[in-house]
């Protein structure tokens, strides 16, 4: 039997702080959760609650949660000091301070050991002052226009001030809703409202990870203020918008019901088309399949078999696991044109391999006031940018002694996984470079170099030799709405997965939870002592797979929209609960900047700027002085000292001194953007005027900036490189030419000082991670001129119910078969005594083995096939 939400969302509700079964755990970690301390505040919490689920199963109707005003007013009074003002906003974004809600929650909850917190209050508790703080600031537009349009009443006498007890509330409301809603509301009012539901998201910590309100049976959350939040954005505070009282409440009703509504559609049962298996090459034309189905063993097409040698470059090991595992299971058979291949990594350091890891657990020690205190502390994320240069001397290294032996019966390929910037280095090669994406395109690039990068890798998509794959069409959409392409699907297949389910007679549930929130801790305080499930963290276990795979059931917190662990354990048939209360995934646009001397502020009008396509008018940072040696270039056979000094400023033009012993030459030059990124990252070409055309000998200069950081290459002499010598070739992008002719040109002693520690700007990476990542990282930044059919909706946004739920109907841990979805402690409850494991195992494994016989058959002749005809593999030696 199938239970909604409205059914059984808050079936808690009625016996948590009540003495009910459903919640016999003491103690301050459950008062933390429940508000089920004794005193009056506790009983004023209580009574909030109750309110608020009444008028939520209606949409939150004001006239309903009117009831519920005089209590969330009086726990505002007496809670003031818990909830962050605008002076300390600053020091909780920057990491320097915790919301005291927030310290007072992870200090109950943590046992209450070590020093108190000076702010702590027995009765106080962090879900009830949310919901306190949702129902006040919705009523204050409706007091706004009442007073204001009653003040000379008011102050005469002949109208007595808005009441806030029960009957009185209603009556003024009801009035202000039909007699003043075409009233404008001031943008300080609206401005007001907006930082305030904002600051109320401080309550729950870092990243949100103290918000389990919707799974013990509270009916405000995260999501609810996100999305009130939201309405005042889009209706009153863009310049384009007059706001009033009407356009607001009737924006912020529609979008509370259909939030209401959308939160049991999140959690619904994948759709037919999904119950069987996916069809991705009977589904694609034959134009997709670059190089066609050629076989082997055909009378009409007989194609020599190669040996097949793949150059990897990615940080994330369970993606080369994934592809080695398929590539060398595709080439198995008559119809592959490979009879071998052998894999080699360029880069050492992966970060990931897996859940099986040579980690051992200890003994398990429960998270105390202190840890979880640190976990809710803000940080500020600091960007680790990857220079496309670096892998491309790999590649040179490793590559050319290989190139130089390789016979007729040899086969080369590139392959680049994550980051996708490390692409860049492979531009130019003649070979085929086949890219695999599991998340977005543009980590770890530089907020100005965004531009040029999608440039650039739209032409590489575009280019017949290459392949670049997907593996959800999540991701697809978000490829295709920043480049204008679409991108061939392939999911992941986990073959590397030898371990299978064996916890089917087991009680015990693993909470797999790697972004720790305390779910795990909110899942105790709701199962009774002598409940036959118990629940274990991930992190009290070895990690191991085999140690997963005992366990009866899990629960899968996803901490990205694309998850490697999602696809291993679904490969291995373990039966997989995911939480579908929105307030988990829901990120807006953050109203924070960052002003000159890296301090925060707040801005209610803060929207992420759209970005230059080609470079123009992003030079903020390339302002300064650098000091340049050219001498190990230019002076090498002569011993001459040449130094370089460029002074840049917040514009494309450039001022040059060059210093040799005895003379000095000063001109101006212009940075012209690229027409893309090239293969070393560079975006711009350094060009002088007039008569200091010459002044390089004839020689290419390209440069790109880290934040501050100058990277500047001197090309090859004149005639090295035809294509380079042509009329605008320095400013082409990618060209073919050796490597070895490019010569990196260093600093002369050390870079500008604080150049390291600058960071993008505006400031949106305070509260990203997971699914929020993908607003932060695409943003606005779309290559419109590529793009055919503009797509309904940002496939990247999600900060709505809404929009969450366009993205999740594309994301296959919503969609694939047999994931069960929760919401409340209540519902999960109750699916897990009803789970039958061998069912859903049977349906988990017949559905992985059709995904994995279309997934082969694609790698294999869609992509591996005719990789090999290139014709740049017939004389691998010329490519050196």
């Amino acid at each position: 039997m199938a239970l909604t939400l409205g059914a059984i969302a808050y079936s808690l509700a009625d016996t948590c702080g009540k003495g009910g079964d459903a919640c016999t755990c003491s103690g301050m970690h459950c008062d933390a959760f429940h508000c089920n301390a004794k005193g009056e505040d506790a009983q004023i919490a209580g009574r909030l609650k109750q309110k608020v689920q009444v008028a939520a199963r209606m949409g939150f109707a004001p006239l309903l949660l009117s009831k519920a005003l005089p209590d969330a007013q009086v726990l505002l009074n007496r809670w003031g000091r818990f909830m962050p003002s605008k002076m300390n906003v600053a020091a909780i974004v920057s990491g320097a301070e915790v919301a005291a809600g927030a310290h007072d929650f992870a200090w109950k909850l943590g046992g209450g050991g070590g020093s108190s917190p000076s702010q702590h209050s027995p009765q106080y508790c962090l879900y009830a002052h949310v919901a306190a703080v949702f129902v006040v600031q919705r009523f204050r537009p409706l007091k706004f226009a009442w007073e204001l349009l009653h003040a000379k009443q008011i102050a005469g006498g002949m109208h007595r001030r808005h009441s806030n007890e029960a009957g009185g509330v209603n009556r003024w409301v009801s009035r202000a809703l039909h007699r003043h809603a075409g009233m404008p509301l001031p943008t300080g009012l609206v401005t007001d409202m907006y930082l305030a539901l904002h600051r109320a998201l401080f309550l729950f910590g870092y990243n949100r990870v103290f918000d389990q309100a919707h799974l013990v049976g509270w009916p405000v959350a995260s999501g609810e203020l996100v999305e009130f939040a939201e309405a005042l954005r889009t209706v009153c505070l863009r310049p384009s918008k007059r706001c009033t009282l009407r356009k607001l409440h009737r924006d912020l009703t529609l979008r509370l019901r259909v939030a209401w509504r959308l939160a049991t559609t999140i959690s619904r049962e994948p759709t037919e088309r999904y119950e069987i298996p996916l069809k991705f090459v009977q589904s694609w034309p034959a134009s997709a399949l670059r190089g066609g189905l050629q076989h082997s063993n055909t009378e009409t097409n007989i194609v020599r078999k190669k040996t097949l040698t793949v150059f990897m470059t990615g940080t994330h090991g369970a993606l080369f696991k994934e592809v080695e595992a398929s590539w060398r299971s595709a080439v198995c058979g008559a119809s592959s044109n490979i009879h071998a291949i052998n894999f080699q990594q360029l880069s050492h350091s992966a970060a990931y391999f897996g859940a099986n890891t040579n980690i051992h657990a200890t003994n398990f020690v429960p998270p105390n006031s202190d840890d979880l205190i640190a976990k809710s502390r803000y940080a500020i994320i600091s960007h680790t940018y990857v220079m496309p240069h670096t892998a491309l001397e790999l590649l040179r290294q490793m590559m050319g002694a290989w190139l130089r032996g390789a016979g007729p019966e040899d086969a080369a390929v590139v392959l680049c996984t994550i980051p996708a910037i490390t692409c860049a280095a492979f531009a130019a090669l003649e070979l085929p470079v086949v890219h695999y994406s599991p998340t977005i395109i543009t980590v770890q690039v530089p907020l100005q170099n965004i531009g040029p990068w999608l440039q650039l890798y739209a032409k590489m998509a575009r280019d017949p030799k290459n392949h670049f794959i997907v593996n959800s069409e999540a991701y697809n959409a978000m490829h295709e709405a920043v480049t204008g392409q679409k991108w061939q699907v392939i999911p992941v297949l986990a073959l590397y997965m030898n371990v299978t389910y064996t916890g089917h007679q087991s009680n015990r549930i693993l909470v797999y939870d790697r972004s720790f929130t305390v779910l795990l801790q909110g899942l105790s305080a709701l199962t009774p002592a002598e409940h036959m499930l118990h629940f274990i963290g991930h992190t009290q276990t070895d990690r191991q797979y085999t140690t997963f795979a005992e366990h009866r059931a899990l629960i899968f917190v996803p901490t990205a929209v694309a998850q490697m662990a999602f696809w291993e354990f679904y490969a291995m048939g373990v039966p997989i609960f995911i939480p579908a209360d929105a307030s988990l995934y829901l990120w807006p646009p953050l109203p924070f900047g960052m002003v000159n001397g890296g301090v925060v502020t707040e801005d209610s009008g803060y929207a992420r700027p759209g970005l230059p396509i080609l470079g123009h008018g992003s030079y903020e940072h390339w302002e300064g002085v650098h000091h340049l040696n050219i001498s190990v270039i230019a002076g090498r056979s002569t011993g001459v000292s040449i130094f370089v000094d460029l002074t840049l400023r917040r514009s494309n033009a450039v001022s040059v001194l060059m210093t040799a012993p005895g003379q000095q030459i000063a001109f101006d030059a212009e940075a012209v953007p690229l027409t893309t990124m090239d293969e070393r990252g560079n975006t711009h070409s350094l060009e002088p005027s007039g008569e200091f055309g010459p002044v390089f000998g004839g020689r290419c200069v390209r440069l790109s900036n880290n934040l501050g950081l100058l990277s500047a290459w001197l090309g090859p002499r004149p005639g090295a490189c035809p294509k380079l010598d042509a009329p605008g070739g320095c400013r082409a992008g990618p060209v073919l030419c050796k490597t070895s002719l490019w010569n990196e040109i260093p600093y002369r002693g050390e870079p500008p000082e604080g150049g390291a520690e600058q960071r993008d700007k505006p400031l949106d990476g305070a509260e990203r991670s997971g699914f929020g990542e993908s607003f932060w990282c695409l943003g606005r930044t779309v290559l419109t001129r590529r793009r055919r059919q503009r797509p309904w909706g940002d496939p990247s946004a999600t900060s709505t119910h809404r929009s969450l739920r366009r993205l999740t109907h594309r994301l296959d841990m919503f969609q694939y078969p047999k994931v069960g979805r929760f919401i409340s402690g209540a519902e999960l409850l109750y699916k897990l005594q009803e789970l039958e494991p061998n069912a859903v195992e049977t349906v988990m494994h017949d559905f992985m083995k059709s995904q994995r016989s279309a997934g082969l058959a694609l790698w294999r002749d869609a992509v591996l096939n005719a990789v090999v005809q290139h014709p740049s593999q017939e004389d691998l030696s010329t490519l050196v």
